[in-house]
C-alpha cells in the first residue's frame, strides 16, 4: 500500500507542479491595466479593434471585439510600405536588386527623363527629389513611367525627404521588372504565403494597385510579419529575410533634421529603411513602427524582445502619438527592460 500512496503521490505532486509551471508562464505579465489605456485611447482607435501582443514565439495578450477578430481584415495604409520593403530587401538577399544602384540600371526611363541619380534606397527612404504629383496609370508600369517621364526634380536625390508614395511605388515597380512578374503575385510569393499571412492582399477592385498604402491585412497577419525581427528573419523554420537583410531594414537612414514634415503619430521620430524608428541605439533602430491610416498601430520593439499591433476595424482618423506611444510605454512597464 505505501507503495502505491508514494507512486500516488509522486503523480499528483508532478501534475502539480505542471500546472503550477503552466501558470506562472501564463502569469508573468500582468496587462489588466490596458483597458485602462484603451479607454483613454477610444477617441483615436474607437471601440472595435483587435491588440495582440507576441513574444517568445506566442501571443501573450489578445484582445478581440465582438464582429472583428485578430483574422479580420482591413485597410492598414501607410502599414503597406513595412511589407514592400520586406519584398524589396528579399531580392537584395538573392542579389538582384543593390539599394545603392541607380534605379535607371533597371526602369531606363528614369535615365532618359533626366532622373538617372535616383537610387533604390532613395525610394525607401521617401527622398527620390522627385516633386509630388498624381500622374494618371493603372498599371504601376503607367504611373511609374509618368512619375518619370511628367513629375519635376525638386531637389536633388537624398537630399529632401518627402512622405508620398512616389519612392515605394517605383521601388515596387523596381521588383516587378527584376521579377519579370507583377506585384501582387510576387509578394504573394515572397512574403505573403511563407509567413502564413492569409488574409493579407494588395487587390483593388479597380485593379489600380496602390504599393505605398493599399494593402489589405489581418492583425495576426501583421504580427506573423514582425515576429521575423525577433525570430532572425525566419518563420516557421523557413528563412524569409537574411539577418542582414533586417540589419539594414533597422538602420537610422533619414534623421528628425532632415525630416521637415511627418505623420502626426510619427512626428519627432527617425526614419529607417522604409520605417519609423520609435527608438534607436546610435544608428540602428532598436524599436520601428509603421503606422497606418485609422489608427491602425504596429510595432516591434527588439530591444525588449516583443511585437504588438493595436488594429482598428474603422478608428476615428489619424491617431495622436501621446496615445499610441502612451500604450507602447504602458506595455514596456510590463514586458520589462531591455534584454
Amino acid at each position: 500500500m505505501s507503495v502505491n500512496c508514494n507512486l500516488t503521490c509522486r503523480k499528483v505532486l508532478s501534475v502539480l507542479s505542471f500546472v503550477l509551471l503552466f501558470q506562472f508562464a501564463h502569469a508573468q505579465y500582468d496587462f489588466s491595466g490596458i483597458e485602462k489605456k484603451f479607454e483613454a485611447a477610444k477617441d483615436d482607435i474607437g471601440k472595435n479593434f483587435v491588440c495582440l501582443i507576441y513574444k517568445d514565439g506566442k501571443i501573450i495578450y489578445k484582445k478581440n471585439v465582438e464582429g472583428f477578430d485578430a483574422r479580420a481584415q482591413a485597410y492598414i495604409g501607410q502599414a503597406s510600405r513595412w511589407l514592400v520593403v520586406a519584398l524589396v530587401m528579399s531580392y537584395v538577399d538573392q542579389g538582384k536588386i543593390n539599394l545603392d544602384e541607380k534605379v535607371s540600371t533597371y526602369l531606363p526611363i528614369f535615365a532618359t527623363y533626366g532622373k538617372k541619380y535616383i537610387t533604390v534606397r532613395n525610394c525607401l527612404t521617401e527622398t527620390t527629389g522627385i516633386k509630388s504629383c498624381s500622374p494618371s496609370g493603372k498599371t504601376l508600369e503607367e504611373r511609374v513611367n509618368a512619375y518619370a517621364s511628367k513629375c519635376d526634380i525638386n531637389t536633388n536625390p537624398g537630399e529632401a525627404f518627402d512622405y508620398d508614395n512616389i519612392g515605394i511605388t517605383i521601388a515596387a515597380r523596381v521588383c516587378e521588372v527584376v521579377a519579370k512578374r507583377g506585384f501582387e503575385q510576387i509578394i504573394n510569393e515572397k512574403i505573403f504565403r511563407p509567413i502564413g499571412m492569409r488574409n493579407s492582399s494588395f487587390f483593388s477592385e479597380s485593379g489600380n494597385v496602390n504599393p505605398a498604402s493599399g494593402a489589405l491585412s489581418a492583425a495576426e497577419d501583421y504580427v506573423n510579419f514582425m515576429s521575423l525581427f525577433l525570430n532572425k528573419g525566419v518563420f516557421k523554420g523557413k528563412q524569409v529575410l537574411s539577418e542582414k537583410a533586417l540589419e539594414e531594414m533597422s538602420k537610422i537612414q533619414i534623421t528628425t533634421a532632415t525630416i521637415k514634415l511627418a505623420p502626426k503619430p510619427v512626428a519627432g521620430f527617425n526614419y529607417a529603411l522604409g520605417i519609423w524608428a520609435i527608438e534607436a541605439n546610435d544608428t540602428k533602430a532598436t524599436a520601428l513602427t509603421s503606422p497606418g491610416m485609422f489608427g491602425m498601430f504596429p510595432w516591434v520593439d527588439i530591444c525588449r524582445g516583443y511585437a504588438a499591433v493595436i488594429f482598428p476595424k474603422a478608428g476615428n482618423g489619424e491617431s495622436k502619438k501621446t496615445t499610441l506611444v502612451g500604450i507602447k510605454q504602458f506595455i514596456d512597464g510590463v514586458i520589462g527592460d531591455c534584454h
